[in-house]
């Protein structure tokens, strides 16, 4: 009985085993290590910028007469803003829209203390600030890809205008053609500055290499080869070094 009972326990083993291999197995599938064109970006989160933007200001001590805007108006070019007597007036310089209005009608204004502003929404681009091994490979006319947060499943294509630095930062300013309705200064888009574009890539997914490591299916063996990755672009990875070529069946964990 007891060896009956020890014939079944080995039994039992052996088919758990067995199970456990297959459901392993069944938890990875194959795919093809192939060549592509991939795309080498430098990565930035940007912000919405105006680029006209006025600011009223005095250079002495003034008294508000009288504000004839309120803020978010549109305005044309010309407008009366805001009057601190007959001899100080203030008009719009360009069509805009009065974001800000900082002081009331009868208040004094101190030296250079902004009292309104005023944006022209029509005119924008996007300013995203870079590391400095980031601002190192990025040049006036390279293609930016930008997506908005209110807008995820859309791209929006730019153009960088400019690099410079700035007080310690790494400024990049990128000119889209046509903004998306309501986008507004301050708001964020992350951005894709394309830096190089490869045609001819051997590609792997990312989620294949582990530790600088992959294992393909080779004669029909599990075998593990050590590669190089290049450009990382989404889950693409180029494979600049390795015993690895075009066809070869990549084992790909299944989540």
């Amino acid at each position: 009985m007891a060896n009956k009972f020890k014939a079944t326990s080995i039994t039992l083993s052996i088919l758990s085993l067995v199970i456990v291999g297959w459901v392993g197995c069944s938890r990875q599938h194959t795919v093809e290590a192939k060549r592509g064109p991939i795309i080498e970006a430098v990565y930035g989160l940007g912000t919405v910028v105006a680029a006209k933007v006025f600011r009223v200001k005095v250079g002495v001590t003034l008294t508000i007469r009288k504000i004839f805007v309120r803020e978010g108006d549109r305005v044309k070019a010309g407008t009366v803003l805001v009057s601190f007597g007959e001899a100080n007036v203030q008009r719009a310089p360009f069509d805009g829209t009065v974001t800000a209005i900082l002081f009331k009608e009868g208040e004094n204004v101190f030296p250079q203390a902004p009292v309104l502003s005023l944006m022209n929404l029509e005119d924008l681009y996007v300013e995203v600030s870079l590391e400095q091994q980031g601002a190192l490979r990025v040049r006036p006319g390279l293609k930016a890809v930008l997506s908005f947060e209110s807008l995820r499943g859309q791209k929006f294509e730019g153009k960088v205008r400019s690099v410079f630095p700035n007080e310690g930062q790494f400024l990049v300013h990128i000119d889209i053609q046509k903004f998306p309705p309501g986008i507004l200064p301050g708001m964020t888009a992350d951005v894709a500055i394309e830096v190089e574009r490869k045609s001819d890539a051997l590609l792997v997914p990312v989620a294949a290499v582990v530790g600088g490591r992959i294992f393909i299916n080779r004669n029909g063996k599990k075998e593990k080869v050590a590669v190089q990755l290049g450009t990382v672009d989404g889950g693409q990875a180029e494979v600049i070094g390795g015993d690895l070529s075009p066809g070869d069946q990549i084992f790909l964990q299944r989540k």
